[in-house]
């Protein structure tokens, strides 16, 4: 969406369906394309790696095959000074019992330094890893909240547990060798749908580590799929998910959503939150920050107003340090949002969310005539209000603060 395009390459395998999990940017002008493959007719599935120019020209290619029946749920991947690590979950086809796979390879691609594979019993799903100073690695597994401690050839040596709560997707940036932040869908009863963010002073000991809650208990709010925080200072961390997804229809649902970044400082203090979308079905995938102090932000939208075939559209956006979007949008209906509304269409309650960075605020709602039909005090980021004394019909609404905010929009009760 923003840009000039300067090289394309298109990858691919005979009778496969391939999905790139990661990129590698080197310092002597070459890339690391990691990828993963699906063969759905004769279940077969596996990991390829490409060596490209920064032109996209392919200096080498491998691939390497899981047995056979086995089928990826997904894949990540990381890289030390001397190695990639790929990771994450597979299973046989058609069972929903995931196991957890980590792989090991040099940078020439050409010797595989370790593998493993989770047994029969095991519920695993590895959303990070990294090598120790102190030897081994460390990996990630959430859906048995669990730190693992594994040895140089993956042997599982200890496993540690997660703070309560935390869930799968799970994202981490380490700060330090022995220190990261990290962002997860919360597992709590009371939030089950909301963002959880944290700072760990040590790879598996959680003591004093603080959680810090994000997100509508009456929404689902989920956060960005393959990567969901990033920093390039500790002062301005970015965090990325979807408010109001459905996980039912994960990417073809006909209701509105938005992407939502919050930035916070070093201590995860909310500093600002903006809404991004609305005018359709958006999911985030990925949050990048970038150089200048803003950050990329990228995922699918599907505009279910205008089609009713299901194929959805990439965007990719640029944020500047304010969270606001740099360059020409391509989609008319896109607008910022510090403040939304939600159900839209509602009926008996509508729900205001306003941007942390806003105290109080005020929302008023008219008829189409200009009379005001409510108004409502808000001395929090989020209030619920009755309308069920409303009739049916199409209103206006305009959201004020003392200290800037000004949203206007349509809210319609069926």
């Amino acid at each position: 969406m923003y840009g000039t395009e300067t090289a394309r390459r298109e990858l691919g395998l005979p009778y496969r369906d391939l999905t790139i999990e990661k990129v590698f940017v080197h310092d002597d002008k070459t890339l690391d394309v990691i990828a993963i493959f699906h063969d759905v007719e004769y279940f077969e599935a596996g990991i390829a790696l490409y060596r490209m120019t920064h032109d996209l020209m392919v200096l080498d290619t491998v691939t390497y095959s899981f047995p056979s029946s086995d089928m990826f749920f997904g894949a990540g991947a990381s890289k030390n000074e001397d190695e990639i690590l790929v990771y994450g979950g597979y299973g046989d086809n058609g069972s929903t019992m995931l196991k957890a796979f980590a792989y090991a390879f040099d940078f020439d691609y050409d010797s595989v330094k370790a593998v493993r594979f989770g047994q029969e019993w095991d519920v695993a799903y590895y959303e990070d890893m990294r090598r120790l100073p102190s030897g081994g690695y460390f990996a990630a597994n959430p859906l048995l909240s669990r730190y693992e401690h594994l040895s140089s050839a993956f042997e599982l040596v200890e496993y540690y547990p997660m703070s309560d709560f935390i869930w799968n997707p799970l994202s981490v940036q380490w700060d330090s060798d022995h220190s990261f932040y990290a962002a997860a869908r919360s597992h709590n009863p009371d939030s089950l749908w909301n963002i959880v963010f944290y700072h760990q002073e040590h790879p598996f000991d959680t003591t004093g580590t603080v959680l810090h809650y994000w997100g509508n208990s009456d929404t689902i709010d989920f956060l960005a799929i393959a990567s969901g925080i990033s920093f390039r200072n500790y002062d301005s961390i970015f965090i990325g998910a979807t408010h109001n997804i459905n996980i039912g229809d994960l990417y073809y649902s006909t209701q509105d959503s938005w992407f939502v970044i919050l930035q916070t400082d070093s201590s995860l203090n909310v500093r600002w939150e903006r809404f991004y979308g609305g005018d359709a079905y958006y999911i985030l995938n990925n949050v990048v920050a970038t150089p200048d102090g803003g950050c990329l932000i990228g995922g699918w939208r599907y505009d279910y107003h205008n089609t009713s075939s299901q194929q959805n559209d990439v965007v990719l956006f640029k944020l500047n340090n304010q969270g606001l979007i740099t360059g020409d949008s391509e989609l008319s209906g896109l607008e910022t949002k510090e403040a939304v509304v939600f159900p839209n269409p509602g009926n008996e309650v509508l729900i205001v969310r306003v941007g942390v960075q806003y105290q109080r605020s005020l929302f008023v709602l008219f008829d189409l005539n200009g009379r005001q039909m409510l108004q409502h005090e808000i001395n929090a980021s989020q209030a619920a209000i009755s309308t069920s004394h409303l009739n049916s019909g199409t209103y206006l609404y305009r959201i004020t603060s003392p200290d800037g905010l000004y949203e206007t929009g349509k809210w319609i009760k069926q």
